[in-house]
């Protein structure tokens, strides 16, 4: 049975809240640049390729997912880990102050040396983020208990979204603003994301890590590799939990150019961005109400199958709309489905992974759904050869047979059914 807020262990409580401090600022603060909406408007003001637009939001991803592996190899011998969280969520706030600054400053004078310099600063954000995500799942399975999980999540991104909504008025504002010249609009945005990082990290920074009683004994990258490998062979559930999110993931061969098709087929302006934004926001938080409690008490497996039939209904939605309005729906089901997923999949993975592998199953999860960054590289090509309505239908087949993967995963032991 539970334990109530007042029963649970002090380091429980504190991390608790040190965690939903973090969730909520980086929530609101990604708002300001979300990399679905505001970024892609910001790249179309560079170029009109969508493979390029795609190629982008490819690099932002990969530079996240890929160094996984590394990083829990180094990170799982040692026995204090919480020293390369804070170093890591330092470099990644420091990013995107850089970022704001020379985008506001110099970005109509020298624009390809800005995007260069763009890509680079938001790729080293990523690549501190692989670092960071190790040690933070680490503490916070550690930590917090599975019963609580849920509603760890739930919270930090209910009030986070509260905040981002907050944030997709000022974007609204800001983007909508003629007196704003671009890009110096965007360069706003992106220092007031390098600002709200700076309380979520606070909060990040100050959690708690447990004693260790022993430490792993160093191995070389090979035997981590095949230790890996072993794993998935052994871990039949967490595998196919996997193959469902790859697949699930393939909603983003088209969510990049969403807010760029109603902009240019549908003729909404600019600042429906902001519009978006708000209505993905107030989508999510709604349904934070929803999940959080729906996965401590039915278990992760009904999270994710649930997720996976919204996913489902996005492409079949957007292949319908002809007024910028039917895109209200579908940043509704996004911002629905994009909660659920997040909640669905990392507890399942919390639910697996043993206390002494859990860097490795943090790892193996980020590596192995990298080519789930590929997939806007992927459907810019395709959208700039046959248009958006077929990459749609793509989605849809796609993300249906992750529904039925989906049908067919196991709770692991010892949680809700």
């Amino acid at each position: 049975m539970a334990k109530r807020w007042s029963e649970q262990d002090p380091v429980f409580r504190w991390n608790f809240v040190m965690g939903f401090i973090h969730g909520v600022f980086f929530r609101a603060g990604m708002a300001f640049s979300e990399p679905n909406t505001v970024l892609p408007l910001f790249f179309s003001g560079y170029t009109s390729s969508r493979l390029v637009i795609g190629l982008f939001a490819a690099i932002f991803q990969l530079a996240g997912l890929l160094p996984q592996l590394f990083a829990a190899h180094k990170i799982e011998k040692l026995c204090k880990r919480k020293p390369v969280l804070v170093v890591s969520i330092i470099v990644r706030m420091v990013c995107w102050g850089i970022v704001g600054v020379i985008t506001y400053a110099f970005g109509r004078q020298h624009p390809a040396g800005i995007l260069v310099l763009f890509i680079f600063l938001l790729a080293l954000f990523n690549v501190a983020g692989a670092f960071a995500v190790i040690p933070f799942y680490d503490v916070i399975g550690r930590t917090i208990t599975p019963d609580w999980r849920g509603r760890f999540w739930a919270y930090r991104q209910f009030v986070g979204g509260l905040l981002a909504i907050g944030a997709a008025a000022v974007v609204h504002r800001i983007l909508g603003n003629p007196d704003i010249p671009f890009p110096k609009n965007y360069g706003i945005l992106f220092f007031l994301s390098f600002l709200s990082l700076g309380f979520a990290y606070l909060g990040l920074g100050s959690v708690k890590e447990p004693e260790r009683t022993e430490c792993p004994e160093p191995a070389p990258f090979t035997h981590f590799l095949r230790q890996a490998g072993q794993t998935l062979r052994r871990q039949t559930a967490f595998a196919r939990a996997i193959a469902v999110e790859l697949l699930a993931g393939s909603l983003f061969l088209s969510l990049p150019f969403y807010v760029v098709y109603a902009k240019e087929s549908l003729g909404s302006s600019a600042s429906v961005a902001g519009t978006f934004v708000g209505i993905q926001t107030g989508a999510a938080i709604l349904s934070n109400l929803f999940w959080g409690r729906f996965n401590d008490r039915k278990g992760s497996r009904r999270v994710i199958q649930v997720a996976l039939f919204a996913d489902l209904l996005i492409p079949l939605v957007a292949l319908l709309a002809h007024h910028e309005w039917t895109f209200y729906f579908v940043f509704a089901l996004i911002g629905f489905y994009t909660v659920g997923a997040n909640i669905g999949f990392s507890n399942f993975m919390l639910d697996v992974a043993p206390d002494a592998e859990r860097p490795r199953y943090v790892s193996l999860r980020g590596s192995l759904t990298a080519p789930v960054a590929l997939y806007p590289v992927l459907g810019g090509l395709l959208m700039d050869l046959f248009g958006f309505r077929l990459v749609l239908a793509v989605v849809a087949v796609l993300t249906l047979l992750g529904f039925g993967l989906a049908l067919g995963l196991r709770q692991p032991t010892g949680q809700t059914s």
